[in-house]
């Protein structure tokens, strides 16, 4: 159908978008995360307008859409954490210094998140907290984390 056309044009503009990789391509992708928000807001509330293959093909372009754009906007952020993540494997890394400086890091690259709609900046700064602790936790099971004290571990 044409709306099911319209996000597929979305999408593509939104790829054509994060390949390019401009200057203005960040704020682009930040507008774009309020725009997925009223989407869906519109298939799921007025879910009487749509069949149900419409409507799950378009939540499911927008859903695929988000994905890419959290992707897209958390890349610089984690390679601006990398060389915090290095420090968590290290012996010290409970040390208060080095876990200050990784949240005062975290805290500056949320800044620069910043230019989306409140509700779509929360589930992107959500995404950044899962993904952060997932690389503590990948660190910690690969055992490049390591306590002195077992207890403490």
């Amino acid at each position: 159908g044409e709306l099911e056309d319209l996000m597929q044009r979305f999408k593509i503009f939104q790829n054509d978008v994060i390949k390019q990789n401009k200057p203005n391509s960040q704020p682009i992708i930040k507008a774009n995360l309020g725009c997925f928000e009223q989407f869906r807001d519109v298939l799921e509330k007025k879910s009487h307008l749509f069949t149900k293959d419409v409507q799950k093909n378009c939540l499911d372009v927008l859903a695929d859409m988000e994905q890419s754009a959290h992707t897209y906007l958390l890349k610089p952020v984690h390679e601006a954490l990398k060389p915090q993540y290095r420090k968590l494997g290290t012996s010290d890394w409970l040390n208060k210094p080095l876990f200050e400086k990784l949240l005062v890091s975290i805290e500056n690259e949320l800044q620069g998140l910043q230019g989306s709609i409140v509700s779509s900046h929360q589930k992107l700064v959500g995404q950044l907290h899962l993904e952060v602790t997932a690389e503590y936790v990948r660190r910690l099971l690969k055992g490049q984390v390591r306590l002195k004290d077992k207890e403490r571990q």
